[in-house]
């Protein structure tokens, strides 16, 4: 069928919108212009969003995951070794006063699982300090009761019932059975 047979198979149907001899949906010259720059403003927008060294997308950084990293060990000529130590020594940097990381009214969830993260590092750290010996025992002890208070704290006013962030009905849970096996007497 030709081009022009088959728009003239075309038929008009309610409110301008055509249809085909089977039915199906046919756009107008001006609804393809519509479509045409609402593709335009998409890729333009798409492109607002490109950063030289990140691509097209990004990711915040989160302390949460800085401490599930500073986990990472492996064995080096024989001898087990903290990967990233790095790591460990940004979570010290970045302990608040009150123990926490991150103890945010407006999230009260991130919080939580930044102080939780956080605190399971340390914990794993004062049991195993591997290759990260400029941290005495005695401050890891300390900044491991400092965050345990903070996180006692952050968990007696959480608003459970507010919380939409995705997963947290998992992720606290696990972080708290963790560390309760780091330390049975923390009892969450």
């Amino acid at each position: 069928m030709s081009t022009s047979a088959t728009f003239s198979l075309v038929s008009r149907s309610r409110k301008g919108t055509s249809t085909d001899m089977d039915g199906n949906f046919v756009r107008q010259e001006n609804e393809t212009a519509d479509l045409n720059d609402e593709a335009v403003a998409l890729i333009r927008r798409a492109l607002d969003g490109w950063d030289d060294t990140y691509g097209a997308g990004n990711m915040s950084c989160a302390i949460y995951d800085t401490a599930w990293v500073s986990l990472v060990a492996k064995s080096v000529a024989g001898e087990r070794q903290w990967l990233f130590p790095e790591c460990f020594h940004y979570l010290l940097r970045t302990q608040a006063d009150d123990g926490s990381w991150g103890n945010d009214k407006n999230s009260q969830v991130d919080g939580i699982v930044n102080t939780a993260a956080s605190l399971l590092a340390l914990q794993r750290h004062v049991k195993e300090p591997l290759n990260i010996l400029s941290v005495s025992r005695d401050e890891l002890v300390r900044r491991i009761d400092n965050a345990t208070a903070s996180l006692r704290s952050q968990l007696a006013v959480w608003h459970v019932a507010t919380t939409t962030h995705v997963g947290f009905e998992i992720i606290v849970p696990a972080l708290l059975k963790y560390l309760q096996e780091e330390d049975p007497l923390l009892g969450f």
